[in-house]
């Protein structure tokens, strides 16, 4: 052992999270993950989404500044690794990671502006649902559909707005029950439930859900419509948190054009729409009991354990329908969390270019996916699978962890439903979920196959119908 690696193997870190008042600090645990004679890399976990970090060292503990580390972008940062490369003569260094609230003055769920879209009678509705090859619903009064936008939280606790979809019923003479739906994963930022067309199929949900005696809502979750960035795909917090403020948003616009409220609130959602039903029910159920109260909720194929089924389906050595949604969920945890100095640590000299033109804005995501390997896998850099595959510790795999929903226990009833023939998420998703709850002697949960031969898409319709079929039944 030479010198330099006896005084890094002497390498001591800590973590301090400073709270509003200092009685509440808190020690938390940052890891050695990797160390060598040229870098240390350190890894930290906080299950809080409204931090972010500044790595700190120090060469000996006599000094009296920690300094901060040179970070490209710099500090403070929404990142839970990070790599100090050593200069050549490096003695010991002691580390701290300080962690700030990211709190702003947001006025989370505030109403800025709405529209009415389209105004549509019974027959209407239905005539365009059988031109749509929706004919398992039947509209039972007109609508009035509404895009708003409102005020939220981005991924790294900005003020932002996000838009989405408000359908209000004729009948005005009844409290009305909310039914949120969550759609699943789009490429286009415009193919989203604010932008109502009888041939997109994901904002058609809402108008049914109004036409059968609901209010209808359907959030087009940060980075699409017209909220700006990256969409945060598969990340549990700032997808509830969009969710959550656009229920806000919906109430009040509810309150403006008059209606009544029952205070039943209903959650459904397909794919990754089944994903953000479960993470919303969740948050709303754990911080927003007292403004919220979840009637049921309906999470519909949902990749529910990511860290698990859905990364290893991705990185398997079959052909995936959709070889897109592994780039897309690395892009998404990159801009969360800051996995990567440079594209080519993760994926492939033939698709890191692509990779980096798409986070510097030069290329949609349509140049993006077109090309990609029909085997995801193919599309990463192999030391990076290698590294990923073999280190269940791997700081990759640790936040996808953080975003799993896998392991929870609703207070509310909730139906899952899953086909299972899917191979593009896995049933193994839902009956893992369902394993677990029941686990916990809670016997308020369903698990409905509706098809044993169904794929991903062909599964879409029946699942609603489920979802319908049990939100009918409770909302009077």
């Amino acid at each position: 052992m030479t010198f330099k690696h006896y005084i890094l193997a002497l390498i001591v870190c800590f973590i301090c999270k400073f709270f509003s008042s200092p009685l509440q600090a808190q020690i938390l645990s940052v890891k050695i993950q990797t160390q060598d004679h040229q870098a240390v890399k350190l890894n930290w976990l906080d299950s809080d989404s409204s931090f972010t970090y500044a790595v700190e060292y120090r060469d000996s503990l006599e000094e009296d500044d920690w300094k901060l580390l040179p970070r490209t972008g710099g500090w403070p940062a929404r990142i839970f690794t990070f790599e100090d490369t050593l200069k050549e003569g490096t003695g010991s260094r002691f580390y701290r990671v300080i962690a700030s609230s990211m709190t702003q003055d947001a006025d989370r769920g505030k109403l800025i502006s709405w529209e009415l879209v389209d105004e549509l009678s019974a027959f209407q509705l239905n005539f365009g649902l059988a031109l749509s090859g929706i004919d398992s619903f039947i509209a039972e009064q007109g609508v009035k559909i509404y895009k708003l936008t409102y005020e939220t939280i981005d991924v790294h606790g900005r003020v932002t707005i996000a838009s989405g979809q408000v359908a209000f019923p004729e009948n005005k003479n009844q409290a009305l029950p909310l039914a949120s739906y969550q759609h699943g994963t789009v490429i286009n930022t415009e193919e989203v439930p604010s932008r109502f067309s009888f041939s997109n199929q994901e904002s058609i949900v809402a108008p049914i859900m109004a036409s059968n005696g609901y209010i209808g809502i359907a959030p087009d979750y940060l980075g699409l419509g017209d909220s700006s960035g990256l969409h945060p795909f598969i990340l549990a917090k700032p997808t509830a948190t969009s969710v959550v403020d656009m229920t806000r948003a919906a109430k009040s616009l509810a309150q403006k054009e008059d209606y009544i409220l029952s205070g039943k609130l209903f959650l459904f959602g397909y794919s990754e729409g089944g994903y953000a039903t479960m993470v919303t029910h969740r948050e709303m159920e754990r911080h927003h009991a007292g403004e919220f109260s979840v009637t049921a909720s309906a999470p519909m194929a949902g990749p529910y354990n990511v860290s698990g089924i859905l990364i290893d389906t991705m990185l398997g050595d079959r052909s995936y329908s959709n070889p897109f949604h592994l780039a897309y969920l690395i892009l998404s945890y990159h801009d969360a969390y800051g996995l990567f100095e440079n594209a080519s640590e993760i994926f492939s000299k033939n698709y890191s270019p692509r990779v980096e033109d798409y986070l510097s804005g030069v290329s949609s995501f349509e140049s993006l996916s077109s090309g990609l390997p029909k085997i995801p896998l193919q599309m990463l850099n192999p030391d990076f699978v290698e590294e990923f595959s073999g280190n269940p510790t791997h700081s990759f795999r640790l936040l996808l962890q953080q975003n799993d929903i896998s392991q929870w226990a609703p207070q509310a009833p909730i139906r899952l439903i899953h086909c299972s023939g899917d191979f593009t998420i896995p049933f193994e998703n839902s009956q893992l979920v369902f394993n677990h709850i029941k686990k916990m002697g809670i016997d308020q949960v369903e698990l409905i196959n509706p098809s044993t031969t169904g794929d991903h898409s062909q599964c879409i319709l029946p699942s609603l119908g489920r979802a319908k079929e049990l939100f009918d039944a409770m909302k009077e």
